[in-house]
Order: structure tokens, then C-alpha cells, then sequence
């Protein structure tokens, strides 16, 4: 299946079955579920976007989408919520092979091409899923000024694909990967301690960011982490048009929201 990248139109929208062709563990609690459209779809989308899936008879539940338009696949990083809901049958049930409708794309939190400063990623959570998507896509275009990227969770065994940023970080001199988590321990574990918010404003009073003031700021999690943020670099003089954000929110699909941390 071929995915074709977006242009300068809107992504188009698209209702249609997709199939499981993989389904592994990232952590205990989520796992990294990728489809694969018919052959042909006429299916758009841009990195940090979201999808609408139908899953069984459940409530219809929205994810991001975690990788590149040109991969010819599309990935998700669900994460259980121990319910018996629809994460639960994702995480238990749902094979390959197995197919189901889906919908979409929506959101508007994607990469701005034609902003030329720094770039930030802020995560909490599988929120890391859009987040990922819009970095890589920055990177692979050959962004030159920094991106970063900063991943919060509440334990360090939370936290997933650490061995894909070290070699995106090995990869571009410009990009740098800040894991934050509450047990965190620089020394012990490599990962900064506290929340997210808390290793952001410590790097921004130490002028650690580059050119702070003239980022472009991309934030996706739980609604308590994104408002924070969200608050913290508008205190520190980003402005509102630099920050894009998605909150993930629990619950059947509502516009313009996602499933969750």
C-alpha cells in the first residue's frame, strides 16, 4: 500500500477498512499497532495527525499517528487503559489480520514548513506518538536548526524507543532526545527527574535552548501536561501562535481530541 505524503491541499478525509500487519509491546501498559490500507485508498494525511478506528463494537476511539506519510503503513502507540474498553481489546484481542473501519485524518497540530528557528517537541505519555511523527519529519527534510525533544512520563519503565532517538540523535548533530520521568536520575538512569514542565524550565532559565524565543513549540499528552505547558511557554515569552498542542482526552472520539496517556 502506498500512502501518498500531503501537498498543499487539505489531507483529504477518508472512511475505509483497515488490517492489522503488526502489533508488538512497547511497554507493559502499550503496545505499537500498525495497519495497512487497500491498496489504491485515496488516503492523505500529514505528520501529527489522527485517526478515527471502529474497533469491534466499542465507542470509536482517535490515535495519532506515529510515522511518516511515505512509509506505506500506519502506526499507533496505544496504551492500555485497563478497563476492558477498546485499548484493553487492543491490547489483548486484536491480531493481524484482523480488520476494522477507520476515519479520518483530523488535527491541525502538524509541522509549520515555513517557520525557519528552533524546534520543540514536547510529550507526555503515548502523546510521544504525533510528537515523533512531526520531529522526523523536520529532520528528514533537513532541518538545520535545533530540535528538541522532550518525553515525559510518571516511571522510567514508561518511558519506549529510546534506542530509535539515540540513533536519531546520532544521525543529526542538530536534534537532541530529553527523557524526563518522575523516579528519573541522570546518573542511574540517563533520564532527567520531576515532570516534563520542570525539565523545560530548568533548560530555558539556564538559556540551555537555543534561540528560545523564536521556537515553534509542538505539545501532545494528557490535558493536565499539555495545559501546563502550554502556560509555562507563554510565561516565558513564547507566543500563542508558535504553540501547537493536542490534549488527549479518555472517552468515546470527540473532534479534535484523542485517546490517552
Amino acid at each position: 500500500m502506498a500512502i501518498s505524503p500531503h501537498n498543499k491541499d487539505h489531507a483529504l478525509p477518508f472512511r475505509g477498512r483497515a488490517k492489522v500487519i503488526a502489533k508488538d509491546a512497547l511497554t507493559s501498559q502499550v503496545c505499537r499497532l500498525r495497519l495497512e490500507l487497500p491498496e489504491g485508498s485515496a488516503f492523505r494525511f500529514k505528520a501529527g495527525q489522527y485517526l478515527r478506528l471502529y474497533l469491534s463494537t466499542f465507542e470509536p476511539r482517535d490515535y495519532s499517528i506515529a510515522n511518516q506519510p511515505d512509509e506505506g503503513f500506519l502506526e499507533f502507540h496505544i496504551r492500555d487503559q485497563g478497563d476492558g474498553g477498546a485499548s484493553s481489546f487492543v491490547q489483548y484481542e486484536l491480531q493481524p489480520g484482523d480488520e476494522f473501519d477507520v476515519e479520518g485524518p483530523f488535527g491541525a497540530c502538524t509541522l509549520r514548513p515555513d517557520h525557519t528557528g528552533p524546534i520543540l517537541g514536547i510529550a507526555g505519555g503515548t502523546g510521544l506518538a504525533p510528537i515523533k511523527g512531526i520531529i522526523e519529519e523536520a529532520l528528514r527534510a533537513g532541518w538545520h536548526h535545533e530540535v528538541r525533544l522532550y518525553f515525559g512520563v510518571r516511571s522510567t519503565d514508561e518511558l519506549y524507543m529510546l534506542d530509535h532517538f539515540a540513533a536519531l540523535e546520532a544521525e543529526f548533530s542538530n536534534f537532541r532526545f530529553v527523557p524526563v520521568a518522575g523516579d528519573g536520575h541522570r546518573l542511574t538512569n540517563g533520564c532527567r527527574p520531576g515532570l516534563v514542565t520542570d525539565a523545560l524550565a530548568e533548560d530555558i532559565n539556564a538559556a540551555e535552548l537555543c534561540a528560545f524565543s523564536k521556537s515553534e513549540a509542538y505539545v501532545a499528552g494528557p490535558p493536565a501536561m499539555v495545559d501546563a505547558t502550554v502556560a509555562l511557554l507563554k510565561e516565558q515569552g513564547l507566543p500563542e501562535n508558535k504553540i501547537h498542542a493536542d490534549a488527549f482526552t479518555l472517552g468515546p472520539a470527540l473532534p479534535q481530541s484523542h485517546d490517552s496517556f
